[in-house]
């Protein structure tokens, strides 16, 4: 796979998948490391990824990461591609980092579904309604307020890809509330979580694979360089 394809994130995936234990991660330069080392406590599922530097700079213990979603963005923020083999406009880079993570927790929930006992669906749960809380909402407020606007000034109607996934944003918020509810009470079932995760893989497959390209082939380059999401991640936590 070529440098920025997502090979990290396809082999943690791997990893995951096959329930292995330890995943190792090789980066070139400290600035590859991942940026966020305790964001919150690591699942029985998710392999611990020990990242060795080979920079001569880089002193002291190796950095241990705990889940996919803390690894570093591909290494190089022009790298994330488009569906199409195509790099990803710089513009939608955040969106498309965002997807990253949204698939894994996609493949948590649909896997607490086949396999997890009570305990682990109420884990499965609990995490993906935190992250669909304090990541996820910021998100979607950044497609519905900034992305999709600047996108229907450039259309006659509204394509099907966009109408599509403007529903499913509707129906992502009321699992994350059902589940929200579950696991206040305690008792999440099976058919909750693999619908959730089914529609939350489902969901961001569409983004990226219609809707972005369709976005990048009809906004102007200039027009979508003005949406200001490439600062994103240093704000949004104010934003929330």
């Amino acid at each position: 796979m070529a440098c920025g394809t997502g090979k990290t994130l396809v082999g943690l995936l791997v990893a995951e998948a096959t329930e292995s234990a330890r995943a190792l991660v090789l980066v070139p330069r400290p600035r590859y490391l991942p940026r966020r080392y305790a964001s919150g406590p690591r699942t029985p599922s998710a392999p611990v990824a020990t990242a060795v530097c080979s920079d001569e700079t880089v002193v002291g213990e190796d950095a241990v990461v705990s889940t996919t979603s803390e690894l570093p963005e591909h290494g190089r923020d022009d790298a994330v591609p488009s569906s199409r083999g195509m790099k990803r406009h710089p513009a939608l880079i955040p969106l498309s980092r965002d997807h990253h993570d949204g698939l894994v927790q996609a493949l948590r929930l649909r896997r607490a579904a086949a396999d997890g006992d009570a305990s682990a669906r109420l884990a499965a749960a609990r995490e993906f309604v935190e992250f669909f809380r304090n990541e996820e909402r910021v998100h979607l407020r950044d497609e519905e307020e900034e992305l999709f606007p600047l996108f229907l000034r450039h259309v006659q109607s509204q394509p099907a890809p966009l109408r599509e996934a403007r529903v499913q944003h509707v129906q992502l918020e009321g699992f994350a509330r059902k589940l929200e509810i579950a696991v206040a009470a305690g008792i999440v079932d099976r058919e909750t979580l693999d619908a959730a995760g089914g529609l939350f893989d489902a969901h961001i497959r569409l983004e990226e694979r219609q809707l972005f390209p369709l976005i990048e082939q009809l906004v102007p380059d200039d027009e979508l360089q003005r949406l200001g999401l490439a600062s994103r991640d240093v704000t949004c936590a104010v934003r929330r």
